[in-house]
């Protein structure tokens, strides 16, 4: 079974640019993830409301940051994607999981909210690299 051994979880916001201004004025709000859960056979894994060191928030130019959101999906934390903080004409702020997965298989849910201006930026999940649909 392909799905067995270690995989890597990414989430990316990710800013393309095209406007004269380094920052577009249409880009409002944040983009965040939250209530990130593996249900691998084993047993649940979950990140919790306060845990910023599971996860790996420090690729791209503006990393996701573990900040009080209002509307968090459970408690009151999200990763949060600040869109402001990618001043430049173009970027990405990125996270992600490594994880192990074992002969059963498993199951990755997590809560998203994606402030965006399309085509100019994405929010996406990949595993191992390949973009997944959600």
């Amino acid at each position: 079974d392909d799905t067995t051994g270690e995989h890597r979880l990414t989430w990316s916001y990710q800013y393309f640019g095209g406007m004269t201004s380094s920052v577009d004025p249409r880009r409002v709000g944040n983009s965040w993830v939250d209530a990130i859960k593996l249900r691998p056979f084993t047993g649940d894994v979950t990140i919790g409301d306060d845990d910023d060191t599971t996860l790996t928030l420090t690729n791209g130019m503006a990393p996701f940051e573990l900040l009080p959101v209002a509307d968090a999906f459970i408690g009151s934390k999200s990763f949060v994607a600040h869109t402001g903080a990618i001043d430049a004409s173009q970027g990405t702020a990125e996270m992600s999981w490594e994880v192990c997965i074992g002969p059963s298989g498993g199951v990755i849910s997590f809560a998203a909210y994606a402030s965006l201006y399309a085509p100019r930026d994405v929010c996406e999940f990949s595993i191992d690299g390949v973009p997944q649909v959600i």
